[in-house]
């Protein structure tokens, strides 16, 4: 309780502590846990979801080699943004890029590859209870031109209908990125409530269940791997014998989400936090939603 009050006073903070079983969420504690929340780069889980349908289904494999394209470069973070256009990285490298360390142009590579309305379409398939928030689903090439190089573009964006946000969307196509200065100038909130990717801490802890039975598939098998690189944070409890984590961020917004495990329980801490007016203190947050990590270790080990 005292870590999901000092999230609060950061911004609007959702957070949902749950143990799943059966596939379903049963929450332990939570707060503002059905509330859609921009996420930062925890939409990457829906990208990921998406390109293992297309594996399970046979349309690509995780060895399929993807030439890079000039069209689909991105800002950091990540590594693929500098690497000539035109070379080749597997499916499962550029998978494992987009999680673990978050990489901006091998998710957009990803995206194109399994193309716009499969990711769309997937969401609600892993659990969002409304899929229509992230209809049409950004790039994160689109998220900085228009936040960092188009604001009139924007304003229509947020203005716009579903209709108009596609075709604003295909006017980007033609923009170039913005400068790499001007992303590390960004500093202050941009329309985090109105431009951005969005679900609640339960659409998350949907998403991960459905990663989770995904990954048990065996044509799938790299997906553990894949969410199960970076803990995030430390653990110095060592309780718990898996960890898969997303987290994500921009001025304004800070995300964490963890799918856990210990023995034969599992357990989902999610949340977001979001301020419109004021860039509060992310690592604040992050510490925060580590201590809710760690608090949630006593609980499986009792």
């Amino acid at each position: 309780e005292e870590a999901f009050e000092r999230l609060a006073s950061l911004g609007t903070a959702g957070v949902l502590v749950a143990e799943t079983t059966d596939g379903q969420c049963s929450p332990i504690a939570e707060q503002l846990g059905r509330m859609p929340l921009p996420l930062g780069s925890m939409f990457k889980l829906y990208v990921l979801g998406a390109v293992a349908d297309a594996v399970a289904s046979g349309e690509i494999g995780w060895n399929e080699p993807i030439t890079l394209d000039e069209s689909n470069y991105s800002l950091p973070s990540g590594i693929t943004q500098t690497e000539e256009p035109g070379s080749q990285r597997t499916v499962q490298i550029l998978a494992q890029r987009m999680i673990e360390i978050s990489d901006n142009t091998a998710t957009d590579h990803l995206i194109a590859l399994v193309g716009r309305d499969a990711v769309e379409a997937i969401q609600s398939e892993m659990g969002h209870a409304d899929a229509s928030l992230n209809i049409p689903f950004l790039t994160t090439r689109e998220l900085f031109q228009l936040k960092l190089r188009e604001p009139g573009l924007l304003a229509e964006y947020v203005d716009g209908d579903v209709e108009t946000r596609r075709q604003v969307l295909a006017d980007l196509t033609s923009q170039p990125l913005p400068d790499l200065s001007a992303a590390t100038g960004w500093t202050e909130p941009v329309d985090v409530l109105s431009a951005e990717w969005f679900a609640s801490p339960l659409d998350l802890c949907e998403a991960w269940v459905d990663l989770a039975d995904r990954a048990a598939e065996p044509a799938l098998e790299p997906l553990a791997d894949v969410v199960g690189a970076n803990p995030g944070l430390p653990d110095e409890t060592l309780v718990w014998d898996e960890i898969w984590f997303k987290g994500g961020s921009e001025p304004g917004v800070v995300g964490m989400s963890w799918y856990l495990t210990a023995g034969d329980r599992s357990f989902v801490v999610a949340g977001s936090v979001a301020n419109e007016a004021d860039a509060f203190d992310q690592t604040e947050a992050i510490l925060l939603f580590g201590a809710i990590r760690d608090l949630l270790a006593a609980e499986a080990s009792g």
